[in-house]
């Protein structure tokens, strides 16, 4: 029942399905401390049922212990899509619940998964990893008010060193940050302190203790201030804090610009101290949440102004480059950008202060054109002068059949560039206007060759000559693909057939069938193949006009296995 239900899966016909039992083993190249996976998709990644599922959900990548058939993790990677050389990579260490003991050799393999089962790659090249990961967090603990509140601890680890936090009070709760790899934080919330007394619960944070203590609930806080307006420039300065006796209360600060420089942590009565850096941009706004309470902090936008050396500048219609001077004011920053695509910034796109603004045009082939640099706010002019008239073709020539036909050809130059366009032969003629301004296309027709040799002629357009040659009355059969790939479901298509006269269909096999056995000129022949329940691939060819198509059907033997797969060192 298993086999007709795989029997009855139908691939799409254009998909060659390559059927392979074999195991491929990588080359035992060992890898100290890899990151990534790397391996030839199945056969099947693409393919389709013929009820529309995908014969290949997803992959699975399981790490042994060499020697062991057992593995000791297995993650799932999803379905990635294969880089441009075939083969799929995939950052495995982020995806493990913890990373391997150092100095182990590991081995591991690839599965791939579909309706139809799953299919094991063969082991990969041995690795193993010199050293455990490590992580720390930035501070051991924190007080917080009586009232619902949150907090933050940053964590430090290796790239790809994964790490979990998790609480040991119900009251306390990781916000967000439960999961990390690498650098990151931790955030956690507690709910009121409604009873008697402090409390204090923790966090396991990468294998660290976070003690987090939460007042009782008499400490109230008060600020002197809510809020303080700055300037622009660098500064500190303080506001106090009245709090009872015994009542602990921290200072955080929510933007990078605004830190606690004193007063990060204390109890009862004191005094937080901030400083801000220098404002470069417009005004900004941070906060710092003291013992619960918000204080907000106001600084005023930088006062800046910026001048050019000069306004404009005219350029040759040969590709070149450019300078201009900008003045401004220490630690004022500013920026260069470009309004049109020939007019670049390849040194000087942005800078602080005086500096200089480097401008390249490329080579102008039409009219005169002007582009603008904004430099700071300011506008700079670019105008580039006109180029000399040129005329291109494209195609180059033509090589027409027997039977002739219409035909076109592109020319481009300038907008204000006119040309003429003529013919050298009675049977090569010109369709419409023959001459015009600017890029366009001439239309010409080529009159069908009854005079049994090949023939040469051209057209002269804009002063480009344009080759024309007429093939021979000869009969041809032409088709196209040459082969085609079915699944063993079976599968139909169609071939196209470019001939001049009339031509045969004829197949050499039983399981193939054609819509039709001949006709003349050009045409399309349906074929169909029935499913095959035989374990082995088989090959038939179809004949038309005496051209052959080969027609490969795969076996029925199943999901083959992806392959290839290498364990290499670096990231993605």
């Amino acid at each position: 029942m298993r086999f007709l239900s795989r029997f009855r899966v139908a691939h799409a016909a254009a998909i060659a399905l390559v059927l392979s039992a074999s195991v491929v083993v990588v080359m035992a190249q060992s890898v100290l401390d890899p990151r990534v996976a790397e391996f030839d998709p199945s056969a099947d990644h693409n393919a389709i049922a013929g009820d529309g599922t995908p014969l290949v959900g997803s992959y699975s990548l399981a790490l042994y212990r060499t020697g062991e058939a057992v593995p000791y993790e297995r993650v799932n990677l999803g379905k990635p899509a294969p880089d441009p050389d075939g083969k799929i990579r995939v950052s495995f260490i982020s995806l493990l619940t913890g990373l391997p003991s150092a100095g182990v050799v590991y081995e591991a393999r690839v599965s791939a998964s579909g309706p139809t089962g799953t299919s094991d790659s063969g082991l990969s090249n041995p690795f193993a990893f010199s050293a455990a990961c490590s992580a720390s967090i930035a501070t051991a603990g924190q007080s917080v008010p009586a009232t619902t509140a949150t907090g933050a601890v940053a964590v430090t680890a290796g790239s790809g060193c994964p790490w979990t936090a998790t609480s040991n009070a119900a009251w306390l709760t990781v916000a967000a940050g439960a999961n990390g790899s690498g650098n990151g934080t931790v955030a956690f919330s507690v709910t009121a302190n409604t009873g008697a007394a402090a409390r204090a619960g923790t966090l396991t944070i990468a294998g660290q203790t976070f003690t987090v203590t939460q007042t009782a609930p008499g400490c109230t806080y008060t600020l002197a201030s809510t809020a303080r307006s700055v300037a622009a420039t660098s500064s500190t300065d303080s506001v106090a804090v009245t709090a009872g006796s015994g009542c602990g209360w921290t200072a955080t600060s929510n933007a990078a610009w605004l830190t606690v420089s004193s007063g990060a942590s204390s109890s009862g009565n004191g005094t937080v101290t901030f400083s801000v850096t220098a404002n470069t941009g417009t005004a900004r706004t941070g906060i710092l949440t003291i013992g619960g309470q918000t204080f907000t902090v106001t600084q005023a936008a930088a006062t800046c102004t910026f001048t050019l050396a000069q306004s404009s500048a005219s350029v040759a219609p040969a590709a070149s480059t450019g300078t201009v001077a900008v003045t401004a004011g220490s630690g004022c920053a500013w920026a260069a950008t470009s309004n049109a695509a020939w007019l670049t910034v390849p040194g000087g796109a942005s800078g602080s202060g005086n500096g200089t603004v480097t401008f390249s045009v490329t080579a102008n082939t039409g009219t005169a054109r002007t582009g603008t640099l904004t430099i700071g706010g300011q506008t700079f002019t670019v105008t580039q002068a006109a180029a000399a008239c040129t005329y291109a073709l494209a195609p180059l020539s033509n090589t027409a059949s027997a039977t002739g036909g219409s035909f076109t050809v592109a020319l481009s130059t300038m907008t204000s560039c006119g040309w003429v366009a003529t013919s050298s032969a009675t049977w090569l003629t010109l369709v419409g206007n023959p001459s015009a301004t600017g890029s366009g296309s001439v239309a010409y027709n080529v009159a069908p060759n009854s005079t049994g040799f090949a023939r040469s002629a051209a057209l002269t357009i804009g002063g480009r000559v344009f080759p024309v040659s007429q093939n021979a009355n000869t009969c041809t059969a032409a088709v196209g693909p040459t082969s085609v790939s079915v699944a063993y479901g079976g599968g139909a298509g169609t071939i196209p057939v470019t001939s001049t006269c009339a031509w045969t269909a004829t197949t050499t096999a039983t399981w193939i069938a054609l819509s039709t056995t001949a006709g003349s000129g050009n045409a399309s022949v349906a074929y169909k193949v029935s499913a095959n329940g035989t374990s082995q691939a088989r090959t038939g060819t179809i004949t038309l006009g005496g051209a052959t198509v080969s027609v490969v059907q795969g076996s029925s033997t199943g999901l083959p296995a992806p392959t290839g797969l290498k364990i290499v060192g670096g990231g993605l």
